[in-house]
């Protein structure tokens, strides 16, 4: 008998004899025949159960190799039964799904992390295009605000003026140099008109 890690042949046989003298059942049964192994038998490496060279269809060159790995140059040698080499395959095949689903996954999670780059991108660009479009409405608004301004000071000049009808006035692409000498002559036809012995010159010069 072949123990891979077992108990020797002697012990095996000598055990095999004393189960047939007491009648008890088979300490090591076939894991085919359940009967006990004797010592053409080997044991499956993963669990651990006998089964003899016949019932496991196990070559006689096979079965040399096993008992004796040494001899053969084949040390660490070992041999399943059917039984776990179905569940070390099935075991095998989902484990290659569960590494197709990581790598499934992965490929998401790459994607995603692609995705997440180029969105953070798109918000950097529409940060900055509303950091310009703010600048630009302040800007604008300060144009509005200088604006008002100007036309509030206009109107308060405009107040204090005094309108006389069918007077000529400036031209609007005269200076206001030029506007104030035209306003002053203006002032002086007008005294002279009504006998006025007052000159607007005298009033600019006492200032």
């Amino acid at each position: 008998m072949t123990s891979q890690g077992g108990r020797t042949e002697e012990e095996m046989e000598d055990n095999k004899q004393e189960q047939a003298q007491q009648g008890k059942a088979a300490k090591y049964p076939c894991i085919r025949c359940k009967k006990n192994v004797g010592k053409k038998g080997v044991r499956c490496n993963t669990c651990y159960l006998w089964v003899h060279v016949e019932c496991g269809n196990i070559s006689n060159e096979l079965f040399a190799i096993l008992a004796a790995p040494a001899k053969y140059g084949a040390t660490g040698v070992t041999w399943n039964c059917d039984s776990c080499v179905a569940s070390s395959a099935r075991l095998e095949a989902r484990m290659n799904a569960l590494e197709g689903r990581f790598q499934e996954v992965e490929n998401r999670m790459v994607t995603n992390e692609a995705t997440m780059a180029d969105v953070s991108k798109r918000m950097e660009d529409v940060e900055r295009k509303q950091s310009t479009v703010e600048k630009a409405l302040e800007s604008e608004r300060e144009r509005i605000r200088r604006e008002r301004a100007n036309e509030l000071r206009e109107r308060d000049i405009r107040r204090k003026n005094v309108i006389l009808h069918r007077v000529d006035e400036a031209g609007e692409q005269t200076t206001n140099e030029e506007r104030k000498e035209w306003d002053l002559n203006s002032c002086d036809n007008i005294f002279q008109a009504l006998n006025i012995a007052w000159r607007s010159r005298d009033l600019q010069e006492s200032g």
